[in-house]
């Protein structure tokens, strides 16, 4: 079973990389992005494409670890404050 998902994954990688490198043959035109503070840079089109959806990659994996990291630590705080809340309860009842 690890075999087959091992292949399954270089399969999908290859695949992939075949439709990355058409998708960067066929979109070679030279495009102007004119930036807010920097001088206008002129690159391939697929370049700015693969770039910007980088880009948002990242931001997206950054935003989620944030938002994951803040869950925990509020899910340990209650815990916390469960576990304070059961000891005053059972010391009421001793």
């Amino acid at each position: 079973m690890r075999y087959v998902k091992m292949l399954m994954l270089l399969a999908a990688v290859l695949v992939f990389a075949f439709f990355s490198l058409a998708f960067i043959t066929h979109n070679n035109s030279p495009a102007t992005v004119d930036l807010l503070f920097v001088e206008p840079i002129a690159l391939q089109l697929s370049s700015w494409l693969i770039g910007f959806f980088v880009a948002g990659a990242g931001l997206g994996l950054l935003t989620s670890t944030l938002l994951v990291l803040r869950e925990k630590a509020l899910r340990r705080r209650i815990e916390r404050r469960m576990q304070h809340t059961s000891k005053i309860i059972s010391g009421y009842h001793s």
